[in-house]
């Protein structure tokens, strides 16, 4: 059998065209990597984009305003002015905690000093807030700004162990002496908003609710993240992931040269049989005293073994160009909450799970295509069709489930990307993975039994 599997290696890649479609796709990998590289992948991290100049040219148009509601907007500008914060990056980070502090005190409690109903106590109150967040900044101590959140959270109308929860994230960040990142501020502010919630919900009887139950993992990923210093790491929402740096941002968008890989290994499928019969050459092949189920696995397994090499292949030439062409932490984790338990996996990990779930569909339709090899013997139309299934399925699929047609679950193309199924998005009702993985076995039979009735029982013309 090995021999065999050999010999039909040495019949690929002795073909111009083979080598072709692999420089072709080395090509693409490389064309995709640079647009990126030269675009700019992360759009995560926004930049708010102070300047002198664009502080000057705010301040004068809100001098030019009659509206007394501007005079916050000015007040805010001269406050950045007069402390140089339009030369910190971590003011010019949208989620920087400076940038978050700014917010509060001129947006929030600089507003509410205009309100006319204040008594004197009131407005005493909030006048010493604005300036502790206002000193926070000036002296960019980080510390201070955790000790009026820590002051805030002290007036919430909940039990003193709650708020000790709630506060949770403040008082590491102060007993750790951190000055944290965007990224790092975000995660504390994400806590603490996730503790109020979480009271809230508790408070009104909700913790049967399935928003409750998101909450609470998402506390439990949190607090997790905040003690082993997993800052940056790879969140999901809806099925989708979110990536805080370009390294991992360009993985996932390289998952999509998965699609040229399917095709590359579906044109072989699609030529293994239908080739040695449009070229003449099946009559040679069976004149050799090897049976033809040997004959027919060798050419099989061959197939499904460039599909292996070849995922993996990419997968490192993926991972390479990605870790030379752009910025990224190999401390980023992937993060789940199952069964109550934390489980995590690394970034690289992580990506080589989605390239292999990936590939149960490169699989399907390489099985697919040699089917179709194996039963007409005609390699152009064997190839033809084998591309046409492999674009056309996902359009189908999704054509039926917006037009609520349900038998459309029981076609393979609707069940072969288990990430998408898995997630819950673009699929049918009550679709499964388990349902998924039972459909892709029966037609995985279907395919090799029809293609092995094909190839053996028939006669050669």
């Amino acid at each position: 059998m090995l021999r065999l599997m050999r010999n039909e290696y040495q019949k690929i890649f002795s073909k111009i065209s083979t080598w072709v479609l692999i420089v072709l796709g080395l090509l693409l990998i490389v064309g995709i990597h640079l647009l990126f590289r030269s675009n700019g992948t992360n759009m995560d991290i926004q930049y708010s984009q102070f300047s002198k100049e664009s502080i000057q040219q705010q301040k004068q148009y809100y001098r030019s305003q009659t509206s007394p509601d501007y005079q916050i907007e000015l007040d805010l500008y001269d406050f950045i002015e007069e402390n140089d914060l339009y030369t910190t990056k971590e003011f010019q980070l949208e989620n920087s905690w400076m940038y978050l502090a700014i917010n509060e005190a001129f947006y929030e409690k600089q507003a509410q000093l205009s309100e006319a109903s204040l008594s004197s106590e009131q407005r005493t109150e909030i006048q010493t807030e604005l300036e502790e967040l206002k000193q926070s900044v000036r002296e960019r101590d980080y510390k201070k700004y955790c000790e009026y959140k820590q002051k805030e959270i002290a007036h919430m109308d909940i039990t003193d162990e709650e708020k000790k929860e709630v506060g949770f994230a403040y008082q590491y960040a102060m007993d750790h002496e951190w000055n944290p990142d965007a990224s790092l501020a975000e995660l504390i502010e994400s806590y603490t908003r996730n503790q109020k919630t979480r009271f809230q919900l508790e408070a009104e009887k909700e913790t049967d609710s399935e928003y409750y139950q998101t909450v609470m993992e998402e506390i439990q990923i949190e607090k997790y993240r905040l003690e082993n210093n997993k800052i940056h790491v790879i969140s999901e929402d809806s099925g989708r992931y979110y990536y805080e740096e370009d390294r991992w941002n360009m993985m996932d968008t390289s998952l999509l040269i998965m699609t040229a890989l399917s095709m590359f290994v579906v044109i072989l499928a699609g030529g293994s049989i239908a080739g040695e019969f449009s070229n003449g050459t099946i009559k040679f092949l069976l004149i050799n005293p090897i049976s033809r189920r040997k004959i027919f696995f060798s050419k099989y397994l061959t197939l499904l073994s460039i599909s292996a090499i070849f995922t993996v292949l990419l997968y490192l030439i993926q991972l390479g160009f990605a870790t030379f062409l752009f910025d990224g932490d190999w401390n980023t984790s992937y993060i789940t909450v199952q069964n109550g338990v934390i489980q995590e996996q690394s970034a690289a990990i992580f990506f080589l799970t989605r390239y292999a779930i990936k590939a149960v569909d490169l699989v399907v339709m390489m099985t697919m295509a040699f089917m179709i090899s194996s039963i007409l013997r005609t390699s152009s139309v064997a190839i033809g069709l084998g591309v046409g299934a492999l674009l056309a399925g996902k359009t189908i699929t999704q054509f039926l489930i917006l037009t609520n047609v349900d038998w459309g679950r029981y076609l393979i193309f609707a069940n072969t990307d288990l990430e998408v199924i898995k997630s819950g998005t673009m699929i049918f009702p009550e679709q499964t993975v388990t349902f998924a993985i039972g459909v892709i076995a029966v037609y995985m039979i279907v395919f090799l039994l029809t293609a092995y009735d094909g190839f053996v029982r028939k006669d050669v013309c």
